[in-house]
């Protein structure tokens, strides 16, 4: 199947989709908050621009690339939680150029246009806070418009700058390292794919390449096991594994049953994309190891990259729902995967009856059971689109799709399925949102691919799921956490967003009673609870963001010490912590025998001296 052709209209389009995207995000800009979220993000930025290096000086919780970026945005834009959210919005408005730009590759403008709203209403608006795994995405979408571009060209820049997409994604947070494994799986399933195109003969069987790339596919399949670790429940190996090792099967498929050619010419060949991919890549990692070489902290880079994220796995992870909840998919996933016609009057009955349960569906959209089928219904389909995609390749007769449309389908459907992966090891529900606008775009390229005459049905899924985001995800933060109803604005000289009623009372106490109880320029803020000293402007005596990352005072005594060499007058308790547990008593008992007065207010225990 050829591309689509180009439409007189798209520029027209392009320009009417930015523009709609970019006006339905302003009404997102400034709207709720998860508060240890922004200030993790927040106090990390101020403490970069005041020069300190992430995971040298404080615990940084990613790997530490967004902080410098957000650093920059608090001195172009002011020290306030909305300096953040403006970044944010450029940066999505390029993200959704960027999609559309793919979209019309796979299929026709308006239903491109559809594609890229309804990937944008299942991402950015859910939760707008400039949280790294929102630039994960936008960075894995800039890099496979890249890679589509040297596919049209086979100019080797495309693969350097695909690679520098990757990159920075990796120095952003190191789930990045999901977008390079999917770059290395489309360059080798791409080698042989060309090599059957250029190459004349009869397939060698089992062939040295085959052996290497078997190797490789021993290697990929470790990693996908060593991400999952414990978790390898049934749920989370369809989820998470399938869609990955059925990729590289069909790569070991088409060695075995098509390639040919000799061992050091392939090899060369494919050293020959790779090396400028992985130069890319090496760049901006290079960059950023730089600062941390010439001081003499890469053990401390180290230990915050790969050590204490095995404490973030055992105190801040949430599993999937059981595997059965999966059925809910059944409906759709029947539709991708069989493509039933509509031509008889049976099936044309049947989608209406389909039509009028959808109808239903939104109506009461608001009650939890409709609430979970839904999202219950899409969390399979990554999976279900990677195996409906790789039959497709494989069964499709010769000439039906051209080399270019099996490329992209491939990397399309890799892409996706392996940047799902940053769903571990936080299954939340907001974590789907974070590779959903992939997802849609794979799943209409294995539609347009298959063609017949299921495109009804596939544009009335498309319809619901895009009204049901605008009427009921759009509205709150798909985990409930903080933002129901955010329509108080923090008038904080630090703040500038809309929170609840109640966190602007609980926060705006706390502030006012902590700035009139401390003239020092220190607090103790713990656990948990980053977004204190942020909003405060007082500084952090410890290097910690999150307690459980690591140990604080433990004792009364290393509690007094830290008081007294930091001047300390006034401290929070925050009783409520997300993640950690609560201070040890004997920290408690400390803080309370040296600052004897207090004030609660929400879940926070203000104490101070006179």
């Amino acid at each position: 199947m050829k591309p689509p052709l180009r439409d007189k209209k798209q520029p027209s389009l392009f320009i009417l989709v930015c523009g709609l995207s970019a006006l339905y995000l302003l009404f997102f800009v400034d709207r709720g908050w998860v508060p240890h979220d922004e200030g993790a993000l927040a106090h990390g930025a101020e403490r970069v621009l005041e020069g300190e290096l992430p995971h040298k000086d404080f615990d940084e919780i990613y790997t530490g690339g967004l902080s410098y970026l957000h650093a920059l945005a608090f001195k172009l834009l002011g020290l306030r939680l909305i300096s953040l959210r403006i970044v944010l919005l450029g940066f999505s408005v390029l993200f959704v150029a960027a999609l559309y730009l793919l979209a019309v590759r796979l299929v026709r403008p308006g239903v491109a246009a559809c594609v890229v709203l309804l990937g944008l209403c299942w991402s950015v608006p859910n939760y707008f806070a400039g949280v790294p795994s929102w630039y994960n995405l936008f960075l894995a979408t800039f890099g496979t418009l890249m890679f589509f571009k040297y596919i049209d060209t086979e100019q080797r820049r495309w693969l350097f700058l695909a690679g520098s997409c990757t990159g920075v994604s990796i120095v952003v947070k190191i789930t990045g390292v999901y977008f390079l494994a999917a770059g290395v799986l489309f360059l080798l399933f791409r080698e042989g794919l060309l090599t059957r195109s250029r190459i004349a003969g009869t397939p060698t069987g089992i062939s040295g390449f085959l052996l290497l790339k078997a190797f490789g596919g021993l290697c990929f399949a470790g990693m996908l096991l060593a991400v999952l670790r414990s978790r390898l429940t049934a749920a989370d190996l369809f989820l998470f594994a399938v869609p990955g090792l059925a990729l590289y099967g069909l790569v070991l498929w088409d060695e075995l049953h098509g390639s040919t050619g000799r061992f050091a010419t392939r090899f060369g060949g494919l050293l020959e994309e790779l090396l400028p991919f992985g130069a890319g890549c090496l760049v901006p990692i290079a960059v950023f190891l730089s600062a941390y070489a010439a001081t003499g902290s890469l053990d401390d880079l180290y230990r915050g990259l790969f050590v204490l994220p095995l404490k973030r796995f055992a105190h801040a992870s949430l599993d999937l729902p059981p595997f059965w909840t999966m059925i809910a998919a059944a409906p759709y996933s029947t539709l991708l995967v069989l493509r039933p016609s509509i031509q008889t009057r049976a099936h044309r009955l049947a989608f209406a009856v389909v039509l009028m349960m959808l109808a239903v569906m939104l109506v009461a959209g608001r009650q939890p059971l409709v609430q979970g089928l839904v999202w219950s219904s899409v969390r399979a389909l990554p999976a279900v689109a990677a195996l409906a995609g790789c039959s497709l390749l494989a069964r499709a007769r010769p000439g039906a799709l051209s080399l270019e449309r099996r490329q992209q389908l491939f990397l399309i459907l890799t892409v996706a399925a392996l940047h799902s992966l940053i769903q571990l090891p936080f299954s939340a529900p907001i974590y789907f949102c974070y590779t959903a606008p992939l997802v849609v775009l794979a799943i209409a390229a294995v539609v347009s691919a298959q063609g017949g005459s299921a495109g009804r049905l596939h544009l009335a899924a498309l319809a619901f799921y895009l009204v049901f985001a605008v009427v009921w995800m759009n509205t709150g933060h798909p985990g409930g956490r903080r933002s129901d109803r955010p329509d108080s604005l923090l008038s904080l000289d630090r703040g500038g967003i809309r929170v609840s009623r109640t966190d602007k009372i609980v926060y705006e106490g706390v502030i006012s009673t902590l700035r009139a109880r401390q003239p020092g320029l220190y607090t103790y803020a713990a656990p948990d609870c980053p977004e204190i000293y942020f909003l405060s402007g007082l500084k952090n005596p410890t290097r910690i963001l999150f307690d459980f990352l690591r140990e604080g005072p433990t004792r009364g005594r290393e509690v007094i010490e830290l008081l007294e060499t930091h001047r300390i007058n006034a401290a929070v308790i925050n009783r409520e912590p997300e993640f950690s547990g609560n201070l040890n008593a004997d920290v408690i008992a400390a803080l309370r025998k040296d600052l004897p007065y207090s004030a609660e207010v929400g879940q926070f225990e203000v104490r101070w001296r006179r």
